[in-house]
């Protein structure tokens, strides 16, 4: 099933909260917003720092963005080589 029906995170960043942690919300998709909350400077100091990052499971490639199936699915040659191109790798 989808990650939101088997755990809120709102949830999950209350307990780390409860727990000390100062919790920041990313794009996981964003490297520089990844980067920025990894770098974050203005984090309290001597709390620990959890970064929930929410995704899209196969972001970027058509038949595999959204679905599940995709965590146990084998990739053909000729499916990794599309999904290859439709994440704009080079050589692909």
């Amino acid at each position: 099933g989808e990650t939101i029906e088997i755990i809120a995170f709102n949830d999950v960043a209350s307990i780390l909260t409860g727990f000390g942690f100062h919790v920041v919300w990313v794009d996981g998709h964003d490297e520089i917003a990844l980067k920025a909350a990894l770098e974050d400077e203005d984090s309290p100091e001597l709390k620990p720092k959890a970064i929930i990052a929410k995704t899209i499971k196969g972001k970027g490639v058509s038949f595999m963005e959204g679905f599940n199936g995709w965590h146990y699915q084998r990739l053909t040659q000729k499916t990794f080589d599309l999904a290859l191109k439709e994440i704009g790798a080079p050589d692909a």
